[in-house]
C-alpha cells in the first residue's frame, strides 16, 4: 500500500539561479511537495515515531534547498 504526505505553499528563500546577483540577493521558491510512502505501520500503532511528521519534511526541503 503507498500512502502521501502532501506539503503544499511551502516558501523557501535560497541563493539558486543563473544571474550572478540571484547568488547574492536570493529569491523566494514556492514549492508543492508529494511524498509516496508506506504508512501501514503508523495506521495500527498509531504512534507518532512510525509516521512521517511534516516538520521532517520541511526541515529536510530546507536544507536541500
Amino acid at each position: 500500500m503507498t500512502d502521501a504526505v502532501f506539503v503544499t505553499g511551502l516558501s523557501l528563500h535560497a541563493y539558486h539561479g543563473v544571474m550572478q546577483h540571484e547568488g547574492r540577493v536570493g529569491q523566494t521558491f514556492s514549492l508543492d511537495l508529494v511524498l509516496d510512502t508506506d504508512l501501514t505501520e503508523a495506521s495500527r500503532s498509531d504512534k507518532l515515531a512510525d509516521t512521517v511528521g511534516y516538520e521532517q519534511v520541511v526541515e529536510i526541503a530546507t536544507k536541500a534547498f
